[in-house]
């Protein structure tokens, strides 16, 4: 196994995706034996649910010698751009194409700044989100790593570029 530089968890996905099987049952039942605390107790447990499945399944940043993953996502450290590096987005980045990563909601794609959400835009969700951006070698693309700890991405990335 890759020695890990850099882990940032959000949490097990198998937990929160049990949690919306509860909450799922809760309103199946609820609904069948006609109790309306149980239907209540599953409607509003159901989304809570989801949003922290979707920041495990999503969110998690890893860190090897090898690769960088993040959420659904692996990239081969050897197809980043090495002389580029990783960035604090505020460093690379307009206002109006920062203003756009944090505000797009459902695409990988940030409209036509040239910026990809790596992970999925699930994962970039919540408070104390700070963007690290990266590049793959030959393109003109950005691509932009969702981090809650930035310093120590940036760290961790680029001590695994160098």
């Amino acid at each position: 196994m890759a020695q890990t530089l850099y882990r940032n968890s959000r949490g097990n996905q198998w937990v929160y995706g049990g949690l919306s099987i509860v909450a799922l049952a809760l309103i199946g039942g609820g609904a069948l034996l006609a109790q309306p605390v149980l239907l209540l107790t599953g409607v509003v447990a159901l989304p809570v649910a989801i949003y922290f499945f979707a920041q495990a399944r999503y969110g998690n940043v890893m860190v090897t010698w090898q690769h960088l993953t993040v959420g659904k996502h692996t990239l081969a450290l050897r197809e980043l751009d090495r002389s580029f590096g990783a960035h604090p987005a505020e460093a690379v980045l307009s206002n109006v194409q920062l203003d756009r990563l944090n505000t797009q909601t459902a695409s990988e794609v940030v409209g036509d700044t040239g910026i990809r959400i790596v992970g999925g835009a699930w994962g970039r969700l919540g408070r104390g989100m700070r963007w690290v951006v990266i590049r793959r070698s030959g393109s003109p693309d950005l691509l932009a790593v969702p981090a809650r700890q930035q310093e120590h991405l940036l760290t961790a990335l680029n001590t695994a570029l160098a």
